[in-house]
């Protein structure tokens, strides 16, 4: 189905508020809900715009924002978009700018000013940083801009209008300048593929300086939707209390429901999966009534009101994917990264589970010799990394001046559907000379009784393969049923390539243990890094339990 946005694709955000009807944000924090209607929205965007003009603020000029999700940060991002103003969008935790003062931050950046949200470390009183918090006030805190020599603009005709950060393939942050255009164009192209209208509550808890974030804002803003904002903490009363029809997010928010089924006495398990699987006799308009209905308590723990589900960032286990289908769930799996924008996309009356779908723009994806996942930067968000004079950045990963290499290895099928197998670096060579994927081992893991996590590297000392393994439960039950079930694999599917150290972490995956990124992404190398010592041969494993 064709959609139009309620409002022309060509206006900026507070255009487009002025002459929007419906939408609107609902701010959930804890069981806190406030809602701000469209045309208080509009308002908001008014006065930053007046209250930023005024402090001398200029279409071209760079201005710094960091902190978590707000209300506030939002209405800022939105008036900085309208008045022609770049927003450099910094994450909220970053170890290379942690270490940095403020003030050497907003010279590095080439920032006329930086909103800081209140954190208990920055001073409010230094030149150029402003508190977030205080912009919607009567009288807000005005920007001591001062002289902007050194601060430096970009010219409105280059269409730049944020900077987002990336960690590439080197895990060190890179700019990337996102074009207004070709925002607007995978907006057009995202709310055509999802059939997004007035009905529709789009969830936003993952961090606003992932861009991705503000681009579902901005097709919400255009095509009428609700936005249910609110922190990553926060996911669960977000979904109780803002009841979104729409959400995207990492494999871990679909993981909370699978490890729940996965706690289920076995009988209760099998009983529901042999009734979902029985009611594919139905015609399939009641299928989906069905199964929803026999996974009812997992329907509410999301709110209740899913039309369309998400899942993308980093690869999401087949048997996550398999479950959702079987509970009812609109479970779509898709495939971009900042660099690019959207590259390909399951969705409802298209949808082949495995892959990521089909090509988010006709022509846009080739894959290499070697495998790789190749994208045309045609429809790419950016063709470069920003850089400052005097400043060397690595671009290879655009490897000419019309493509992209993604990094990711991957195939497409007859019909055009895109299957990824892994990333290129996590590739590991075993002794014997063969090449294995990291991922694809640890999807054949995930799937093993009482196993929530895997991450699969080559072992310092043997030339074989080691694991760390999360359990379910965290206890001597479950790891010795996924030992078992472990050696049974390393019998049969993985016999030339067996996994023979393993190691049960009790460190939780969180991004405070500093195991997974602030994308929510495990970082493979902090994983072998804190348990390599710790690993021991399966025999000696299975002799401790």
């Amino acid at each position: 189905m064709d959609v139009e946005p309620l409002i022309s694709l060509a206006e900026r955000p507070n255009q487009a508020l002025a002459r929007q009807v419906n939408g609107g944000i609902i701010v959930v924090d804890g069981t806190n809900v406030r809602e701000h209607s469209i045309g208080k929205l509009a308002r908001d965007v008014d006065h930053v715009i007046d209250y930023l003009s005024r402090s001398g603020l200029e279409a071209g000029d760079r201005v710094g924002i960091r902190g978590p999700n707000s209300y506030e940060w939002l209405v800022l991002d939105l008036a900085l978009v309208s008045l022609g103003c770049i927003s450099v969008c910094l994450p909220s935790e970053a170890p290379e700018f942690d270490a940095m003062p403020i003030a050497s931050l907003i010279e590095t950046l080439h920032l006329a000013v930086m909103f800081q949200a209140p954190d208990g470390k920055t001073e409010f009183s230094q030149s150029r940083v402003v508190d977030l918090s205080k912009i919607l006030e009567a009288d807000p805190p005005e920007p001591r801009i001062g002289d902007k020599t050194g601060c430096q603009t970009i010219a409105p005709t280059r269409d730049v209008f944020t900077v987002a950060f990336s960690s590439g393939s080197t895990g060190r942050l890179k700019r990337l300048p996102i074009s207004w255009t070709t925002n607007l164009r995978h907006m057009e192209a995202f709310s055509k593929a999802f059939d997004l209208s007035e009905r529709d509550r789009i969830l936003v808890v993952l961090p606003f300086s992932a861009f991705q974030q503000r681009h579902l804002i901005h097709c919400a803003i255009w095509y009428g939707c609700k936005v249910v904002l609110a922190r990553l903490e926060n996911l669960l009363n977000a979904l109780q209390h803002g009841r979104p029809t729409f959400m995207l997010g990492t494999p871990s928010f679909y993981e909370i429901a699978e490890q729940r089924f996965k706690l289920l006495p076995p009988w209760r398990r099998r009983g529901l999966l042999w009734l979902s699987r029985a009611g594919s006799i139905l015609p399939d308009g009641l299928r989906p009534i069905w199964r929803a209905k026999l996974f009812e308590a997992f329907h509410r723990l999301y709110g209740g009101a899913m039309r369309v589900m998400l899942v993308g960032s980093a690869p999401v286990n087949r048997s996550t994917l398999d479950l959702f289908r079987l509970a009812g769930f609109p479970l779509f799996e898709i495939y971009g990264m900042t660099e690019a924008g959207w590259i390909a996309w399951n969705r409802p009356g298209a949808n082949r589970i495995g892959t990521v779908g089909t090509a988010a723009f006709p022509g846009a994806i080739r894959i290499a010799d070697d495998g790789e996942v190749l994208v045309s930067c045609r429809w790419n968000q950016c063709t470069s990394y920003e850089a400052f004079d005097g400043e060397t950045v690595d671009n290879g990963i655009f490897v000419g001046a019309d493509t992209l290499a993604t990094g990711d290895l991957g195939a497409l099928d007859g019909d055009g559907y895109l299957t990824i197998s892994g990333r290129k670096k996590n590739v590991i060579v075993t002794a014997g000379g063969v090449k294995v994927s990291a991922e694809e081992i640890e999807e054949r893991l995930a799937s093993l009784p009482a196993v929530r996590h895997a991450i699969v590297f080559d072992h310092p000392n043997i030339p074989s393969l080691a694991a760390a393994i999360w359990t379910v439960s965290d206890n001597k039950d479950d790891q010795k049923l996924a030992m078992q079930a472990l050696m049974g694999l390393n019998a049969a599917a993985l016999r030339k390539t067996p996994v023979l150290a393993i190691v049960f972490p009790t460190t939780p995956l969180t991004v405070e243990s500093g195991l997974l990124t602030r994308n929510l992404k495990i970082d493979r190398a902090a994983v072998r890094r804190r348990f390599c010592d710790d690993l021991c041969s399966l025999g000696a494993v299975l002799n401790a339990l």
